[in-house]
């Protein structure tokens, strides 16, 4: 797994069968399933390649109909993360319908590729054990509020809840926010076990 990639290295990596706009599907079958992926991201290019030479061969193993949305947000305001997963989704349904949203930071690999990407009855946190936490950062539990990184929901998941905040600003918080919003509508936060929600995290 490599951590940095140009754009050139990822196109001959997983990109070249990508066909325009980040979209990709199976040939020889019909996808079970279609997955729109919001990334946002600001000042992370040297992070993108590796990200999309990742992401993309990880996808198709895994024969999804899907499509990669990048998000970048512009000028010198702090960096507004649910603002631009809000303007990722948005997006997403012009070119839907799907079945799921998966909400992926940039710099995050998953590693088994028994790590399905898929719709579920409740949203699901993707990236439960980083790198960076020596994969041990939520344990698995249902309990502990945390749905940062990677995580996944269906449409009517994120119009119940209203989407995510665009009130925060800088680093943080946005995802602490949704949790409490997930709660507060009665739904509940599922995980895969740790051993199969593994991430590298890219450092920046």
């Amino acid at each position: 797994m490599k951590k940095y990639m140009t754009l050139d290295e990822a196109e001959v990596q997983g990109m070249a069968r990508v066909r325009s706009g980040g979209r990709w599907w199976p040939e020889e079958c019909e996808a079970r399933w279609r997955v729109a992926i919001p990334v946002p991201y600001r000042d992370r290019e040297s992070q993108v390649g590796a990200f999309l030479g990742h992401l993309h061969p990880f996808l198709q193993r895994q024969q999804l109909n899907y499509s990669i949305f990048l998000v970048e947000q512009q000028g010198k305001d702090p960096f507004n993360r649910g603002a631009l997963l809000n303007v990722g989704f948005l997006e997403a349904q012009k070119k839907g319908p799907w079945d799921c949203y998966a909400f992926h930071d940039v710099d995050m690999l998953p590693e088994n590729d028994h790590h399905l990407y898929h719709r579920t009855p409740q949203p699901l946190h993707l990236a439960v054990a980083p790198s960076t936490t020596n994969y041990r950062s939520v344990e698995g539990s249902p309990t502990i509020p945390y749905f940062g990184g990677v995580s996944l929901m269906m449409e009517a998941h994120v119009r119940l809840v209203n989407g995510w905040s665009n009130l925060y600003w800088g680093w943080g918080a946005e995802d602490d926010d949704m949790w409490i919003r997930i709660k507060s509508k009665g739904l509940a936060v599922w995980r895969h076990p740790i051993d199969v929600a593994r991430y590298t995290m890219i450092q920046h």
